[in-house]
């Protein structure tokens, strides 16, 4: 019994050290931090389920254009932060999120995004709230052991929480942050 307890708690203890999120000090004075959200929303229906929005866990790619690399960010409660170097042209490319419960693993994967964007050197900004919503769920094909669906689906951005919200974000992740005393510069969408 006492063995159990001291290994739940010690697992307990890892996750919740595991899924905090750490903001990386800046390595130059160019550097910029890039915050945002993004989720999936399925308002008709998450498959065969009901309705529900998925944020946490989400795997958004980016593709740096000036050297052509490419790295990906995972979002923590829908949000997600970015260093960037410089005047650095940097593209969000895809989401894929994978959602596993009891009986399924839900795999979606959206390619060919292409939300490009520049930020001023030096800086802190939002990219924006971003959302794919999925509307009338119908089933494609069903094969063997795996169902595909089609969905109408469109992209939707919100920019308007501006200084505050990334502000506000920073201090969550980590009060004393240097990313605090940088100024807040409006993103240039492509």
């Amino acid at each position: 019994m006492k063995k159990s307890v001291t290994l739940a708690l010690i697992l307990g203890v890892l996750v919740i050290l595991v899924g905090c999120a750490t903001l990386p000090n800046p390595e130059s004075s160019n550097d910029s931090l890039v915050v945002g959200s993004f989720a999936l929303d399925f308002p008709d229906g998450f498959f065969n389920r009901g309705p529900k929005t998925i944020s946490h866990g989400l795997i958004l790619s980016f593709v740096n254009q000036t050297d052509n690399s490419r790295f990906t960010v995972r979002t923590i409660n829908g949000m997600f932060h970015l260093v960037v170097p410089g005047e650095t042209l940097i593209a969000l490319e895809s989401v894929k999120a994978e959602i596993k419960d009891r009986e399924h693993t839900f795999t979606i994967v959206e390619p060919e995004i292409e939300v490009p964007f520049q930020v001023q050197p030096g800086c802190i900004s939002y990219l924006g709230d971003f959302k794919l919503v999925y509307n009338q769920p119908e089933i494609a094909t069903h094969e063997r052991h795996s169902t595909f669906w089609n969905f109408e689906v469109h992209f939707e951005r919100n920019h308007s929480k501006g200084e505050t919200a990334t502000r506000e974000y920073i201090k969550t992740v980590d009060a004393s942050s240097p990313w605090l005393q940088r100024p807040f510069s409006e993103i240039a969408i492509q």
